[in-house]
């Protein structure tokens, strides 16, 4: 035995084997550790963990906002399909709003006031439905009563995060809309003069006489062949968000307002505004159509009126940076809200031979 240690050999004989094992120990003074996190130590991985997140969360969230873009645009090009083959059906695109005549011959606005999109049912696999729609009578008749109730996700942005309250606060009592909405809007053109000023004179959907420059307008039957401008510039759906008071304010009186966000609060009754509210019923601009004049989300709107729901509306989403639209030709493409407000008017028009010279 030396100092502290203690030695001990072991020898481990076997034939044509031999082993030594020396094995040696402390005998004093042994120590034991134990291992562990101080507190400054976990204060550190808490915070690197924070800062990982914080790193991550965005990331996460733009790729989630990527997968609903996508579903949308996806969702927009079937209903693009759809018009080519009503087109190849029929031989011609549906009218935005399809009201048919009075007994004048004039539109009649209290017709049935069918939609582009209900007039579509058939070509994007939604025949069950198709077949009991009554398209010669009212919205409120009988089975369209149901039908305008129904839900139609193909028609939906995931990315529209909601609804404003859906309640009409007005005279002579309130009331709850309750038809289902739509995210997808049809273009009725530029509704601009040829300075490139937007036109408040010139809404054709409020008065069929004076016929907007797009591909809809109230019981419109265009052609591709009257697509002089080409199917590859001239757009046909984009987005809009669904019943939103905060994008539309409606100045008072009677006439046209040119209204933007925050002037006033809305003549008719907040928190309500019917954009989108219906896929079916079609009475009104607002509900199922869009124009060129002002670039996308743009927080301005034309309105004709205190209720008449008729002007120009703005193609809008919750997409950062802009809006989804599907051309003539089926070609769904990104368009961003600095896109050049000629480039994006001459694009809402079908024969007035504007260059699209620029990207978008």
């Amino acid at each position: 035995m030396r100092g502290n240690k203690l030695r001990k050999d072991i020898v481990v004989r076997a034939p044509g084997f031999s082993m030594t094992c020396r094995w040696l120990c402390l005998c004093k003074h042994r120590t034991i550790r134990h291992s562990g996190f101080t507190l400054v130590e976990l204060l550190v991985v808490i915070a690197i963990i924070g800062v990982l997140v914080g790193l991550l969360l965005p990331a996460v969230q733009s790729a989630r906002e990527a997968a609903r873009r996508m579903q949308c645009v996806n969702q927009m090009r079937q209903c693009s399909i759809a018009l080519m083959n009503h087109h190849d059906a029929i031989g011609y695109f549906p009218g935005g709003s399809v009201r048919g005549l009075d007994t004048n011959g004039d539109s009649n606005y209290y017709g049935p006031n069918t939609s582009w999109l209900a007039h579509l049912l058939p070509y994007y696999e939604q025949g069950v439905i198709a077949q009991f729609v009554e398209f010669g009578e009212d919205y409120a008749a009988r089975n369209n009563a149901v039908i305008r109730k129904t839900p139609l996700d193909i028609v939906l942005c995931p990315s529209d995060s909601g609804r404003a309250d859906r309640t009409w606060k007005g005279a002579p009592a309130s009331w709850q809309w309750d038809n289902e909405p739509t995210n997808f809007v049809a273009c009725y053109g530029s509704s601009t003069l040829d300075n490139g000023t937007i036109n408040i004179n010139k809404m054709g959907s409020a008065y069929p006489d004076s016929k907007p420059d797009g591909l809809f307008f109230i019981d419109s039957k265009t052609e591709i062949r009257n697509v002089a401008d080409g199917t590859s510039n001239t757009v046909a759906i984009s987005e809009c968000l669904i019943g939103r008071p905060d994008v539309r304010q409606v100045g008072a009186g009677a006439g046209y307002n040119l209204c933007r966000q925050g002037l006033a609060p809305p003549t008719f009754g907040s928190p309500f505004n019917p954009r989108g509210e219906s896929w079916f019923y079609g009475v009104n601009t607002q509900t199922w159509g869009f124009s060129t004049a002002m670039v996308p989300n743009l927080p301005t709107e034309i309105e004709c009126g205190v209720w008449s729901g008729t002007g120009n509306y703005a193609a809008r989403s919750e997409h950062p940076g802009g809006v989804n639209m599907m051309l003539c030709d089926a070609s769904g493409h990104f368009v961003n809200d600095d896109i050049d407000p000629l480039v994006w008017q001459a694009l809402g028009t079908i024969n007035r031979g504007e260059a699209i010279t620029s990207d978008y």
